[in-house]
């Protein structure tokens, strides 16, 4: 739950195991500091660090809607 001046602002949760507080937060963040609606938050692309997916591995995974080049700069860093 979100307060805002002590008062419930958005209730929100998400499935996804392990990705779960990493979504949960990537909506908050875009809700407060972006100023997404919530649907816009839920409807961005998303990525995931660490083992999640059904993966085994702990690297970074994203969502085939990301942009090429946003990948391309992940990958240098």
């Amino acid at each position: 739950m979100l307060l805002k001046d002590d008062k419930p602002c958005l209730v929100y949760g998400s499935m996804g195991g392990e990705g779960q507080p990493q979504t949960q937060a990537a909506i908050v963040i875009r809700i407060v500091d972006y100023g997404m609606t919530p649907q816009d938050a839920i409807n961005a692309p998303r990525g995931l660090h660490r083992r999640t997916w059904g993966a085994s591995s702990n690297n970074l995974k994203v969502e085939g809607r990301i942009p090429n080049d946003v990948i391309h700069s992940l990958k240098i860093r």
